[in-house]
């Protein structure tokens, strides 16, 4: 995957020209979406077909699309691992944030850090929102030993 092929992919979702058909009626292929656009038919919408060039799209859409991310497959790999993690970051600040430290509200700094850190390693809790969460429940204090 690339940025320009999921912009394409983005585009064909969203045209009126789109058709999906039972997976027993796939083209040769393997892909049961395609675009009814095209002069000679029904065009199976396939990797090589979105991988070529723009005027494969009979309608044009695909000539002033913008890469929605880099071009280069490694560096859309990464980018996107990057879109999904913070995706799931801000969803978990919404979601899982408020109920997790209602939770832990009251108890030792010991015991939160230890549920955090098990949440954490269980893949149920993005490590920057438990650090969140953390100082949220950690009580600063002065020198003196009073809560600011």
């Amino acid at each position: 995957m690339h940025g320009v092929k999921k912009a394409r992919i983005n585009c064909c979702h969203q045209c009126r020209y789109r058709v999906q058909k039972h997976a027993s009626q796939a083209g040769p292929h393997g892909f049961s979406i395609f675009c009814t656009a095209c002069e000679r038919g029904l065009q199976e919408i396939h990797d090589g077909f979105v991988d070529g060039p723009a005027e494969n799209c009979p309608m044009g859409f695909w000539k002033d699309l913008d890469p929605e991310g880099p071009v280069d497959p490694e560096e859309w790999r990464k980018w996107h691992e990057g879109q999904e993690c913070k995706k799931r970051r801000d969803q978990q600040r919404q979601t899982v944030k408020p109920l997790v430290s209602k939770a832990l509200e009251g108890q030792d700094q010991e015991t939160v850090d230890r549920k955090l850190e098990r949440l954490v390693a269980e893949h149920d809790l993005e490590p920057e929102v438990a650090a969140e969460i953390g100082d949220i429940l950690d009580p600063q204090v002065d020198s003196e030993g009073q809560e600011l």
